[in-house]
């Protein structure tokens, strides 16, 4: 049985994101005090 092999490519351009980034400001967030809710344990 032959197997073939398939490769995909890409260039990426990491800059382009960075004005939606900033908008986002997704990042600034991303603090575990905001994370509480979703984090505790389910309450029977």
């Amino acid at each position: 049985m032959a197997r073939s092999v398939k490769v995909a490519a890409a260039r990426i351009d990491l800059d382009w994101m960075t004005p939606a980034r900033k908008r986002w400001d997704f990042f600034s967030r991303r603090h575990p005090k905001f994370y509480g809710a979703i984090t505790e344990p389910k309450k029977s």
